[in-house]
């Protein structure tokens, strides 16, 4: 019977070792969960505030171009009737 506990009582030690391991894996699973999503934050303030402002530039680029071209129609429409 002492045999037995002695052995009952070696398996729950391994046990409690290997949740003890499990615990701290998970711990450094959570600090590495932590460090992505402090990643993540980082790249969308960027997003926000580098990439969007630059589109809006290439946008506001397109607009001061598509007035160029008509202006530059309507002069040539202005030429073609004087002619």
């Amino acid at each position: 019977m002492e045999k037995v506990l002695n052995r009952i009582l070696t398996e729950l030690q391994a046990l409690r070792e290997g949740q003890t391991r499990m615990e701290s894996r998970l711990d450094n699973l959570k600090h590495k969960t932590d460090r992505i999503d402090s990643g993540l934050l980082k790249l969308e303030t960027r997003i926000e505030n580098e990439v969007v402002e630059k589109i809006r530039a290439l946008f506001d680029d397109r607009s001061v171009n598509q007035d160029y071209f008509a202006s530059i129609k309507n002069s040539f429409a202005r030429i073609d009737n004087q002619l």
